[in-house]
């Protein structure tokens, strides 16, 4: 039986040693140094994202168009998806379930039955 042939490295001889490498007081200082800067920055990311004041929605403004609602509070005038305030212009009716429904979470279809087009809600399509 013949003997197999060891493959040659693709590096040849000049292939670098790997040996240890000894970390001292000046390599552990980095790194200390490094975890508190870690700290310090962390700290002050989440500072600034408490201070952030996200905008209030306003109430009298439709979320779909940004136009003025009539009527804010009517129970009718929310989308019965993604719960989004609509003006009346936003508002879309589905054909199968008669809810409210906002322009994203609503598609309009033709009907080939109805000779229409016809708002079905993403729940009944």
């Amino acid at each position: 039986m013949a003997s197999a042939r060891k493959r040659r490295s693709p590096f040849g001889e000049i292939s670098p040693l790997q040996l240890k490498t000894h970390v001292g007081n000046k390599e552990a200082a980095c790194a200390l140094e490094k975890t508190l800067i870690r700290l310090k920055t962390q700290a002050l990311m989440m500072q600034s994202a408490k201070n952030i004041s996200l905008p209030q929605a306003n109430d009298g403004y439709c979320q779909s168009c940004n136009g003025a609602i009539a009527r804010p509070y009517a129970s009718s005038s929310v989308c019965s998806f993604c719960d989004r305030r609509l003006c009346g212009d936003c508002q879309r009716f589905c054909t199968a379930c008669s809810c409210c429904f906002c322009p994203l979470c609503s598609t309009i279809r033709w009907s080939e039955e109805w000779k229409d087009e016809n708002v079905t809600c993403l729940s009944c399509l």
